[in-house]
């Protein structure tokens, strides 16, 4: 059995530059013509492994307030790093998200689980980062789904205050499946 890695999808372009204090997609820039990417209805399987990273810059205020990165399947939240206090007066400074999950069981509604874990760079100055683990919490399986239907992968990203900037410059879905 080979465990090789497989891209499911590489983002094309930036995502949207989020400034509202709303939760909202980082990948999808519609007018850009660019989609999330999706798992097929099926295609999981018991051990398949899936490796989300994504990078990007955040700007702020002096008055920063707080972000929450998310990665869900569906609706299912499968990982959050909770709300962390940002860095105030940051001007295009990176940050790199990094989730990691494996397929534990498979089904309808609820029944599909992944084992996940991961970590997030956030930025507090230019050049340097508190590395944090994901999520923010003991390691436990994410939200169930349903593993039979189509489902979209997404991250979010959630501020606040509307008064910074969020940009993800770029993404990866890897798949590490024991069929390829």
């Amino acid at each position: 059995m080979s465990l090789s890695p497989y891209t499911i999808w590489a983002m094309p372009g930036a995502g949207p530059a989020l400034t509202a204090a709303a939760n909202a997609s980082m990948l999808s820039a519609a007018a850009a013509g660019q989609s999330k990417p999706v798992l097929q209805a099926n295609w999981l399987q018991a051990g398949t492994i899936l490796e989300f990273d994504a990078w990007g810059v955040l700007t702020t205020a002096a008055t920063p307030g707080s972000g929450t990165w998310q990665l869900n399947i569906g609706s299912a939240i499968q990982v959050s790093s909770g709300a962390l206090v940002l860095a105030a007066s940051a001007t295009a400074w990176p940050w790199h998200m990094n989730v990691k999950m494996q397929c534990r069981s498979l089904g309808q509604t609820t029944a599909a689980q992944l084992w996940v874990q991961g970590y997030l760079d956030d930025p507090t100055s230019l050049t340097a980062w508190s590395h944090l683990p994901l999520p923010q919490a003991a390691v436990a399986l994410g939200a169930g789904f349903d593993s039979t239907i189509a489902n979209y992968v997404d991250a979010l990203w959630t501020q606040s205050l509307g008064t910074g900037s969020f940009t993800c410059e770029f993404a990866t879905l890897i798949a590490y499946n024991p069929n390829f």
